[in-house]
């Protein structure tokens, strides 16, 4: 009788997830399940879990870090609902989420939904909000990309069949990185999907520091691997990919037109987030000289 099972994968994620959680069980659509995998978290993420009483919420464990797209994998082997939901630990669904995403599926030959993502400050003391900086946004409820085209695991759903047919996600060449955009158009692949701009998440505000700007920069060696497989990438520019952060990279003053300053301690990160793009350079190249394309 479950209508939808709603996946999300966890690492660490105790100062949001219950509010994801609770956002997603109070859809306006009942019959629903939660799967939450929390994978191998060593915060408090196991015990805000475990408050949760509400039988449409179940949860899996791995006893290592096995990365999101196994942790989604091991939902989407548990999952009874005919519809997959993915989200994110870091977001909050709007009531209509769900309900919205089976309207877009109604028809039977569309296989895939994406939604809107949009960005809020829930806490004014972050010294820094890169989802805006990062993509250069002003707006906070603004598009982060073309509609229906990253399928982004903050906000997408798909027929399970679908999903099992490609076998999930696929977690040995995009363990960290890419895996939800690599499904989605394997996803698109076999028929067709849709954008539902109703289909609102809410990606809460993250503080960054350059460690975590250097995790984040190692991910975009994934970028070289989908350009290699699917033969293109929404932020290219003929081999160049990311072509606004090399521009960036060799003429830094464009910093300061890219990103958005409030106060004094946003221009002292500044040398950080330069740091950060040479670094997620290197790691393009890196990428790219390891799987032999001419990737810039």
């Amino acid at each position: 009788m479950v209508k939808a099972s709603v996946i999300i994968a966890v690492h660490n994620g105790a100062h949001s997830i219950q509010k994801t959680i609770h956002s997603i069980l109070m859809s306006l659509e009942g019959l629903i399940e939660v799967i939450a995998v929390n994978d191998a978290s060593d915060d408090s993420t196991q015990s805000v879990l475990n408050e949760f009483s509400d039988p449409r919420l179940r949860i899996l464990q791995t006893h290592r870090r096995m990365g999101p797209a196994h942790s989604r994998n091991l939902g989407i082997q548990e999952a009874q609902g005919p519809i997959l939901f993915f989200t994110d630990a870091d977001c909050e669904v709007e009531p209509n989420w769900i309900s919205e995403g089976l309207a877009s599926l109604a028809s039977p030959e569309i296989l895939g939904v994406e939604g809107r993502i949009r960005y809020g400050e829930d806490n004014p003391t972050l010294r820094h909000r890169l989802p805006i900086q990062m993509f250069c946004l002003r707006n906070d409820t603004a598009h982060l990309w073309a509609a229906g085209s990253q399928f982004c695991t903050g906000n997408v759903a798909y027929r399970t069949d679908a999903v099992r047919r490609l076998n999930g996600f696929n977690e040995n060449r995009y363990q960290n990185g890419r895996e939800d955009s690599d499904l989605g158009w394997r996803i698109r692949s076999l028929g067709a999907t849709a954008y539902n701009d109703k289909m609102i998440v809410t990606h809460h505000a993250q503080l960054w520091d350059w460690a975590s700007l250097a995790e984040n920069a190692r991910r975009y060696a994934k970028d070289v691997y989908f350009y290699k497989d699917h033969q293109s990438f929404f932020y290219q520019l003929g081999p160049i990919l990311h072509p606004k952060y090399l521009a960036m990279l060799i003429f830094p003053p464009l910093l300061l037109l890219n990103t958005r300053l409030t106060r004094p301690a946003d221009f002292l990160f500044l040398p950080q987030f330069y740091g950060y793009l040479l670094k997620l350079r290197l790691e393009i190249w890196k990428a790219a000289l390891s799987e032999r394309i001419l990737a810039l």
